[in-house]
């Protein structure tokens, strides 16, 4: 049982899909681009501080929002 284990292990390679990776210079070349340039959630950069500016703004006013509801926080009268 073992050696036929042993067998079809030596028999196939290890990874399938060799001809789906970049040659080292292609390789080399994305890494000198460094992290910002590689969109991640498919955002560019500009996008992605975009989403945090607004994401910001929406903790700031719910958080407001809380202290307001709570009483630790007064408006003064008009």
């Amino acid at each position: 049982m073992l050696d036929n284990l042993r067998d079809q292990a030596n028999s196939t390679p290890f990874f399938q899909d060799d001809d789906d990776l970049l040659p080292p210079e292609e390789i080399y070349e994305e890494k000198k681009k460094g992290p910002f340039s590689i969109p991640s959630f498919g955002l560019t950069p500009q996008q992605r501080f975009f989403l945090s500016i607004m994401f910001l703004v929406e903790v700031c006013i719910l958080g407001v929002m809380f202290l307001l509801v709570a009483g630790k926080v007064a408006l003064p009268p008009f």
